[in-house]
């Protein structure tokens, strides 16, 4: 009798201990974990408005609609008559000045060139680094 009672108790504790293994384990979808959206949390994640580096390493700071400024196309906030223009194959949306052409060319962007390209639009290699899309 108590042999059979030490094998339950074995196989219980087997069985335990596995559960509480795979408990740990995430669902293998190759997800991240959920982000605190609510700001609760207390990591170390710099936050809007701080200069700092938000989860994808991107700005924390969003993009006020300066010139080559990241935009949202369906709600854009480009400013002085710029234009939000998304360029599809270089994956990102822009604020941009009207036109350009060889007599009105594009404004510089930190100092560096940016081509007006042959549909007469400034296309800089990406959108200013110091902010993100709103």
């Amino acid at each position: 009798m108590m042999i059979a009672v030490t094998k339950v108790t074995m196989r219980l504790r087997l069985v335990a201990a596995l559960a509480l293994l795979l408990s740990g384990c995430d669902s293998g979808d190759g997800s991240p974990p959920p982000v605190d959206s609510s700001g609760s949390g207390s990591g170390s994640d710099a936050g809007p408005g701080d200069g700092g580096a938000g989860l994808d390493g991107g700005s924390a700071n969003v993009c006020t609609g300066e010139l080559y400024d990241a935009c949202d196309p369906a709600a854009s906030n480009c400013k002085n008559g710029a234009t939000c223009k998304t360029y599809a194959q270089s994956s990102f949306s822009v604020c941009i000045p009207a036109t350009c052409s060889g007599a009105a060319p594009c404004p510089m962007q930190n100092g560096a060139a940016v081509t007006c390209n042959n549909m007469g639009f400034c296309k800089p290699n990406a959108p200013n680094a110091d902010c993100s899309a709103p």
